[in-house]
């Protein structure tokens, strides 16, 4: 039978921000999640990081337009198939960096300033 994983990549939009946050940018690169977050439990969002414009608005102020991307899954990220082995079913398992580390760490997303 065949193996069914949903997935989706979602944007919002947040408009005129007076500065372009690059600390919340650069401590949520490869991260997922760590709480229920735009209805998707942990470990189901991965950021997928933004995509920033920057523009004057009228009294020739500048601000940042920023588009972020969030990358569902109905399997947490930080989880992969391990196919049967003997008389073991196939299941999905956490798996790790050597270290014991998770691959995808978990963070806080309302740091992007939008959701819960």
């Amino acid at each position: 039978p065949g193996l069914h994983v949903t997935q989706a990549t979602f944007t919002k939009e947040v408009r005129s921000l007076p500065i372009l946050p690059t600390e919340v940018i650069f401590s949520l690169s490869g991260t997922v999640n760590n709480a229920t977050f735009l209805g998707a439990d942990a470990g189901k969002l991965l950021f997928g990081g933004v995509h920033s414009t920057r523009r004057f608005i009228v009294g020739g102020t500048l601000n940042w337009d920023i588009t972020w991307t969030l990358k569902f899954r109905s399997i947490p990220w930080n989880q992969a198939y391990r196919p049967p082995a003997g008389t073991s079913g196939a299941s999905f398992e956490i798996f790790q960096l050597a270290d014991g580390s998770a691959v995808y760490p978990a963070a806080d997303f309302t740091q992007m300033g939008f959701g819960p």
